[in-house]
């Protein structure tokens, strides 16, 4: 019953609008930009885009358009590159491991915050391929989701048996055949889990995977041509795993603050963080987190009873609380240290809700350490090198897939401004919109 309160969907979500599905070329017009990279125009610019991509962005009525050009009035809007969450779990969110096309729930209501392109971070080769069977039989664009396949972990322990079946080699050579068969697949990365799960309050810990047989999967994946990302919340798992040839810690660090030696290996080794700040809020102290997310949620799809309930709720993981003060100084010490920090959520987990924690995760990022700014590169082109696809997402610049955000308000002046969202574009599609934007209407 929560999850069905959660991920409920409220029909029309998903209706293009005509002021792009019937034009070949849109001209956003007059809103001012925030790129990661180039920062705020210095003025209301023409974002013109073209068969799903931005052709050119200029200062506002300084080029001529096609006579058959569809303006659309983004006069006293802020447009954003569209956010980019490198961990989520669809499955864990629909309560359920079916394979199905699930794109009238979690990436429906992924793309109502704003999350454009998402990374799901543990599934079987069948549910994949179920998923992208469905997708050519959309009517209209949704949040892109990349995959992982089945997690690698010890059989007996964390991401080989629970919570959700992944693979569980027993050997080195194991480990590189089941690598090599979801390479050959066509997964998005490699994801590996190191950790015996103490960090969560497991007592007495769960069997960890060998550290030689974290060493094949990882040789085996850079073999292929992938990422390998770790789950791996204890510093010297972590430490373990960098040494190792990680691409990617995919949890904050807990146990203990990171050393100097350890930021110097991060540096080195050019690996990327992804906190899951929100998540372990969310374990540390249920009730402050849900006031929290029912405030910061302007766009109403959440039931509040939802929220009501996390408040009550007997808090999961007590461990969390008195280690979320390490996860916050070590946030601070790994960004001011030049670490490059993804976006991540864990979105999935029960009170880690689908695209309203990826705007809560920003908003802890600032409160932490970050300035605006920071964040939304932490949301946008960061994640987007680390999925490889920085040439393509994470910007606001000509070439680029048309994946955009249009705010009421600036998100330089306050972060916040992420959950005030007058409309949302995928591949230069409208797929969400609060009220009509001149040039703009429902299609019929």
């Amino acid at each position: 019953m929560f999850k069905t309160m959660v991920y409920a969907v409220v029909v029309g979500w998903f209706a293009a609008w005509s002021c792009i599905a019937q034009a070949q070329t849109t001209v956003i017009s007059g809103a001012i930009t925030i790129d990661p990279v180039a920062g705020e125009s210095p003025g209301p610019v023409d974002i013109v885009i073209t068969n799903g991509l931005i052709s050119s962005i200029t200062p506002q009525g300084t080029v001529e358009f096609p006579g058959e050009a569809t303006i659309v009035d983004a006069d006293g809007l802020f447009a954003i590159p569209g956010l980019i969450d490198v961990h989520t779990h669809m499955s864990m969110a629909l309560g359920s491991d079916e394979v199905s096309d699930p794109s009238e729930d979690f990436l429906g209501q992924m793309s109502r915050y704003g999350v454009t392109t998402a990374l799901n971070t543990a599934w079987s080769i069948e549910q994949i391929k179920g998923f992208r069977d469905g997708i050519p039989h959309r009517s209209t664009p949704l949040t892109e989701l990349l995959v992982v396949g089945q997690s690698i972990g010890h059989p007996d322990g964390w991401g080989g048996k629970m919570p959700i079946a992944g693979l569980g080699p027993a050997s080195p050579a194991e480990a590189r055949r089941m690598v090599a068969q979801q390479a050959d697949f066509g997964v998005d990365m490699i994801k590996i889990v190191y950790d015996d799960m103490t960090a969560f309050g497991m007592n007495p810990p769960l069997p960890q995977l060998p550290r030689q047989i974290l060493s094949a999967a990882i040789d085996e994946a850079h073999a292929h041509g992938l990422k390998a990302i770790v789950h791996a919340p204890e510093l010297e798992d972590a430490r373990a795993a960098l040494e190792e040839g990680a691409d990617a810690l995919i949890h904050g660090i807990i146990d203990e603050p990171v050393d100097v030696e350890f930021l110097d290996l991060m540096r080195s080794s050019g690996a990327f963080y992804s906190p899951t700040h929100v998540l372990y809020e969310r374990g540390a102290n249920g009730a402050a987190i849900s006031h929290r997310y029912e405030a910061l949620d302007r766009r109403g799809v959440i039931d509040p009873q939802v929220f009501k309930g996390m408040f009550e709720a007997k808090r999961r993981h007590d461990v969390t609380g008195p280690n979320i003060y390490n996860l916050r100084s070590n946030l601070i010490a790994i960004h001011r240290a030049g670490i490059p920090v993804a976006l991540g959520t864990d979105t999935g987990v029960v009170g880690v809700f689908p695209g309203l924690a990826s705007q809560m995760e920003l908003v802890l990022y600032v409160e932490s350490v970050m300035t605006p700014l920071e964040a939304l590169r932490s949301a946008t082109v960061i994640p987007a090198t680390l999925l490889g696809a920085d040439k393509r997402l994470g910007r606001l610049a000509a070439g680029y897939e048309a994946d955009l955000v249009l705010l009421r308000s600036n998100l330089l002046q306050d972060i916040r401004a992420i959950a005030d969202i007058r409309a949302v574009i995928i591949d230069g599609v409208v797929v969400q919109m609060d009220e009509a934007i001149p040039g703009c209407a429902p299609q019929r």
